[in-house]
C-alpha cells in the first residue's frame, strides 16, 4: 500500500539528493555554498546602477533627517552663551 507524498518529496529512506537517508550533510560545504551564493548576490546588487541610485537617495534622506534632529536638540550653554538665570 503506497502513501501519498508531496510533490518533490523523495521516497521513504532517501535523502533529497537521492542517497540513503542516513548520510549527514557536509556542513562546511553547505556553508561555503551559502556564502558563495550571497557573495554573488551582493556583487550583482553592487553592480546594479538602479540599486546604487536608490542607496544614494536613501543615504541623502537619512542625512537630512539626522541634520534636522541635531538642529532640534537643545544645546548646552557655551562660553559665549549665557545660561538660564535662576532667581533666588
Amino acid at each position: 500500500m503506497s502513501t501519498a507524498r508531496a510533490p518533490g518529496t523523495p521516497p521513504d529512506g532517501e535523502s533529497p539528493a537521492g542517497g540513503a537517508g542516513n548520510e549527514t550533510p557536509d556542513l562546511a560545504a553547505l556553508a561555503q555554498d551559502w556564502i558563495t551564493l550571497w557573495q554573488s548576490e551582493i556583487s550583482a546588487l553592487v553592480a546594479d546602477r538602479e540599486m546604487q541610485e536608490a542607496w544614494q537617495a536613501l543615504a541623502g534622506l537619512w542625512a537630512g533627517v539626522l541634520a534636522s534632529a541635531i538642529q532640534a536638540m537643545p544645546r548646552e550653554p557655551g562660553p559665549r552663551e549665557p545660561g538660564p538665570r535662576h532667581h533666588e
